[in-house]
């Protein structure tokens, strides 16, 4: 149940920054040419505002890097995922055999008991 909820609450976490990492937009004033990029770590769309001629409103999308981005993002949450699956499974599998040793010594005890009574 534990690595249930884990994993729950990372993917839900990870899909909120990875979604603010290529949605938010990044505005810059420079005197000539004012635009706002988007995308973390690649700039993956700038939506140009002014220019040295005046005001504009366009959009250069490049494809390429919001795939890599995506890539990216999605898979290092894979990653993630897996190794929190791995170790809670390790976790899991250390308490299985605590138990299974704990038993064979019940087992152990309870027919040496058996045996002498």
């Amino acid at each position: 149940m534990r690595r249930v909820f884990l994993t729950n609450l990372f993917v839900t976490i990870w899909i909120i920054v990875a979604a603010l990492a290529l949605l938010w937009g990044f505005r810059f004033d420079w005197p000539d040419f004012v635009h706002v990029d988007y995308g973390i770590p690649l700039v993956w769309g700038t939506h140009t505002l002014s220019t040295i001629i005046g005001p504009v409103d366009t959009w250069q999308v490049n494809t390429l890097n919001l795939l890599i981005d995506l890539i990216l993002w999605l898979g290092i949450m894979d990653a993630a995922i897996a190794l929190i699956i791995h170790f809670s499974n390790r976790q899991h599998s250390a308490q299985k055999s605590d138990a299974c040793q704990d038993q064979q010594i019940v087992n152990i005890l309870s027919s040496f008991v058996l045996s002498r009574g």
